[in-house]
């Protein structure tokens, strides 16, 4: 509805318009309409406005819902803070009593999706009969530091060592659920090691061994008192023999007691490896040579450290301090608390809603918080910063409006686009990668909601208690006159221009810096280096996986697999051939499964025969005479019967006993081969990957595997997951980085009103992923589960820095693209400056971790946060002020301001309008002031149309 306006005359100087809705505000002269022209524009400038308008039937839909949510908000802060507080609590407790589950299982999280070995993980588990490959094992070593263990002394220490673990209360409970059946018919731990020569007896070792001699001819015997045959690469690390097969030396002693999957056996291992660290404690501080390392099912998960809550604070101090001032009624001390409180809320919602949704909890999972308070303050930011160029002497509520009519699309996009990043990381192959990105994605949506509502509260209720001269933090509590010379109501209401931070003032400075032309030659050129010199050295990224990855640097994990893997590194790779689904009784099938293990020693990674195969030794058993008086006898039996006889036998039985699985019937359903990979570089993940893929062929090959989707023979080996992750992981990494990228852009070009933008945000976010592989390259950070997940949520939070700026370029009315990259540093780069910074704190107590998992997460954040901030802030302005658009793309309500503003700058270069109260929809302007050269003045009167 048109309405009319009455100015009043004022004296004033020509100065150039301030670009903002509440400065100047031009007027058209009724008397210029009839004059003006319309020139014809070209095909191109027809098609960029109608892309415009059809972008903007898009945009301003979104545009009206987020301002919507924001004003309801503003109109009723209480309902949404206690609404919003409400909800979070009781979703993330319902969702922990009802859907939470925590997978601490490394196979479960990094096994590739449709890789063999699930199927053949399950397998084993739960059909095959023998058993969880990776049974709860506690792992005892003892070793001297290289010097030679085998001897008398070291086998003390072994009893010694296993006697704190068998003496500990309830050891005998535990093991009586155990398979393993011992030489009494009692079932029992099974006890691999060097103590099982005297059956795990210490007073019948003192009685039979007195010297190191004794002992090592002990050592030498080729099978335990009750018949097994010994496997010395599980008992001895790094052993040597002399030419009659004596053992002379040996640099550690391993001990494996595997104990069954039951609460009680949980429980007693905590308490045995306490007793058992207690021990490690004595050794290291008792001036032996001899050191004890341990091992247990739960020792990589048990050293998490509380850094969320020192986040939750260091985030709380770093927002209160920004929103700080001397003066008790202006300092919104309360506005920063709330804006942390609101992302805190926005994490617990989303955690809770994936608990619901049964999406398991990983040990990546908790790093998600450190994101997500740099994601939710940088719109906080932005939202203050909007509301604080608004007229103070509107109402709050007027003013979240203005607010959000400037940057409610913009925190849209961002939000849009880095929920983008997180989804399409919801489609990755490896599992801990896409529950993580479950995790995230809701998250980010529920902080840029909360933010829009929850925050806008805080804010509208802190504006309010500033009208009514509360004291902030005790806003019970009135001010005291006294402490300004201005009046409450006038201190609260100056105008912004007069209360400029210093921090502003930097931006403003350094805005108009960088736009310098030999500035703008050196950024271009440093730039262009930097992306040169990190894509050399983003091929040079390789793929790592070490325990201390996922360890504290002062773990006892830590500890023993840095002495596993230099004192006891023989045998430490031990794959399994199995054989299942077909006739074992067939001589033709058992003549391939003999082949099967022939070829697999072929490859280079295994360095000898298998020392036992039941198949081998059967064969021999049935041709041999020791047993029986003639070869006749056993050979004249049926393959059942002779199986029957052949594990009768003591040792054989305590051998294979374990490795072939039986029917009622006495008939083969399954069995196994153990073998040793000892030709295997653990350092080298490229031979880790060939090992992976050779043996995998290798079985593929087999005639009986042919045309088979669930293979008849096949190896599986507890490491073999984290090798398939090593092969696809580079390959998608790069992928998912590249969908990301043109995700992005696409949908800065569907949701920016302009052909060009596609043009600016591709190649920016192009050079900001390479340079930060490249950069974490220069860090030392390989390509493993942690750096992986790193990157791709880096990725998500990057594109942050550049939309704002661009999106708030595009918006700007000024004429040249200078003016216009200025407007955009100095409208958004003091809330992009701060929210990075707070990204950064918010990622500084991982830099103090003693786990190296989070300081990789660490180096990749900083590392984003740097070039995010760097790019967004000096190379993309540059850019734009080069060959960026002058077009405008604001909405229909600012493109009539727009038009008002270039019609009189050319028609009356003159004469300015100035509002102290104007809406920003361009359908009221009161209160107008019009300024003529010389001092004359004129009344007019307006009429804006809607």
């Amino acid at each position: 509805m048109p309405s009319s306006v009455e100015s009043s005359l004022s004296s004033n100087s020509n100065e150039p318009e301030r670009g903002n809705v509440l400065g100047e505000i031009p007027v058209i002269y009724e008397e210029d309409d009839e004059q003006s022209e319309t020139k014809e524009r070209s095909c191109l400038e027809r098609a960029s406005q109608c892309w415009k308008e059809s972008i903007n039937s898009i945009r301003r839909p979104i545009s009206d819902c987020v301002l919507a949510i924001a004003l309801h908000a503003a109109r009723n802060p209480y309902l949404y803070i206690i609404g919003i507080i409400h909800l979070s609590f009781t979703m993330v407790a319902y969702g922990l009593f009802t859907g939470f589950h925590m997978e601490v299982d490394a196979e479960n999280l990094y096994t590739v999706y449709g890789s063999r070995i699930i199927e053949h993980k399950r397998w084993i588990d739960q059909e095959s009969g023998f058993g969880k490959y990776n049974a709860r094992m506690f792992i005892l070593m003892v070793h001297a530091d290289g010097a030679n263990v085998a001897g008398n002394e070291g086998i003390r220490k072994c009893f010694n060592a296993l006697n704190a673990l068998t003496n500990t209360p309830g050891y005998t409970g535990v093991c009586s659920d155990a398979a393993y059946v011992g030489m009494d018919g009692s079932h029992t731990c099974d006890v691999r090691g060097v103590t099982r020569f005297w059956n795990g007896n210490l007073t019948q070792y003192s009685q039979q061994v007195t010297s190191d001699v004794a002992a090592r001819a002990a050592l030498s015997a080729s099978a335990y008192p009750d018949g097994a045959a010994v496997d010395l690469p599980e008992i001895l690390g790094n052993y040597q023999i002399d030419d009659d097969g004596n053992v002379t030396f040996a640099e550690s002693y391993i001990l494996t007691i595997p104990l069954p999957f039951t609460k009680e056996a949980k429980d007693f291992e905590a308490e045995a490896l306490d007793k058992l660290l207690d021990m490690q404690k004595e050794w290291d501080q008792g001036g032996n040579s001899f050191r004890l390392e341990v091992q247990a099912e739960r020792s990589p998960h048990d050293e998490s450290e509380p850094l969320i809550p020192l986040v939750f604070v260091v985030m709380s101090g770093f927002t209160m301090f920004v929103f700080w001032s001397y003066d008790r009624v202006k300092s919104r001390t309360m506005v920063g608390f709330g804006a942390v409180v609101s992302v805190l809320l926005a994490v617990m919602t989303g955690y809770g809603f994936l608990f619901l949704l049964g999406v398991p909890f990983t040990m990546m999972t908790p790093i998600l918080p450190f994101v997500m308070f740099g994601i939710g303050l940088d719109d906080a930011f932005i939202i203050t910063g909007a509301f604080d160029r608004t007229d103070p002497r509107r109402d709050p509520v007027e003013r979240m409006d203005l607010a959000f009519q400037e940057v409610g699309l913009s925190i849209f996009m961002t939000t849009a686009t880095t929920s983008l990043a997180f989804g399409l990381g919801c489609i990755s192959s490896i599992p801990a990668v896409g529950w993580l990105s479950l995790y995230a994605f809701p998250a980010v949506v529920f902080a840029f909601l909360y933010q829009i509502s929850f925050f806008v509260a805080v804010c509208v209720l802190d504006a309010r208690r500033m009208e009514s001269n509360l004291m902030d933090c005790c806003c019970c509590i009135t001010a005291d006159r006294d402490l300004s010379n201005q009046p409450p109501i006038k201190r609260i209401r100056e105008t912004p221009s007069h209360n400029v931070s210093l921090s502003r003032r930097f931006i403003a400075w350094f805005a108009r810096a960088i736009m310098h032309p030999w500035i703008k030659v050196l950024v271009i050129l440093s730039f262009a280096g930097l992306a040169v010199f990190c894509a050399i050295r983003m091929t040079r990224l390789k793929n790592d996986f070490k325990v201390s990855d996922v360890v504290p640097e002062d773990s006892y994990t830590l500890r023993f697999y840095g002495a596993m893997g230099e004192y006891g590194h023989r045998g430490k790779i031990i794959p399994a051939a199995y054989f299942r689904g077909v006739d074992q009784s067939n001589e033709q099938v058992q003549n391939e499964m003999e082949q099967f293990v022939k070829d697999l020693v072929s490859l280079d990674q295994f360095g000898f025969e298998p020392p036992f195969f039941w198949l081998r030794d059967f064969n021999l058993f049935v041709s041999s005479n020791s047993t029986y008086n003639s070869t006749s006898y056993v050979g004249a039996l049926a393959f059942k019967e002779q199986l029957a006889v052949f594990l009768q036998d003591p040792g054989f039985q305590r051998t294979y006993g374990s490795d072939i699985i039986l029917n009622e019937d006495g008939e083969i359903l399954s069995s196994r081969c153990i073998m040793y990979m000892t030709n295997l570089d653990m350092d080298d993940t490229e031979d880790q990957i060939d090992a992976v893929y050779s043996q995998r062929r290798v079985a593929s090959e087999q005639s009986i595997n042919r045309g088979q989707d669930d293979w008849n023979f096949f190896t599986y080996e507890i490491n073999y997951y984290i090798w398939e992750f090593f092969a696809v992981a580079r390959k998608e990494l790069l992928s998912t980085a590249a969908t990301g990228i043109v995700s992005v852009s696409v949908l800065g070009f569907l949701l920016i009103p302009h052909w060009s933008a596609v043009f600016y945000v591709f190649p920016m976010i192009t050079v900001l992923c390479v340079d930060l592989l490249g950069f974490l390259q220069i860090c030392g950070v390989t390509i493993n589960a942690v750096s992986y997940m790193a990157v791709m949520m880096s990725i998500g939070l990057l594109v942050d820095f550049i939309m704002h700026i661009l999106l708030r370029y595009y918006e700007s009315t000024k004429a040249t693209r200078e003016a216009k990259a200025i407007d955009s540093l100095e409208a958004m780069g003091h809330s992009l400056f701060l929210g990075g910074l707070t990204t950064f704190l918010g990622i500084v107590p991982l830099a103090f971790s003693s786990s190296k998992l989070l300081q990789t997460v660490f180096t990749a954040f900083a590392a984003m946060v740097a070039l995010g901030v760097t790019h967004g802030l000096i190379l993309l302005p540059v850019v734009l002020s080069l060959v960026g658009t002058t077009d405008c793309i604001r909405l229909e309500s600012e493109d009539r301001i727009s038009s008002i503003r270039a019609i009189i700058k050319k028609r009356h270069p003159h004469k300015t309008a100035t509002s102290s109260d104007a809406s920003q929809s361009g359908t009221t302007v009161s209160s107008i002031t019009v300024s003529v050269d010389g001092g004359k003045s004129e009344g007019l009167e307006i009429v804006l149309v809607p």
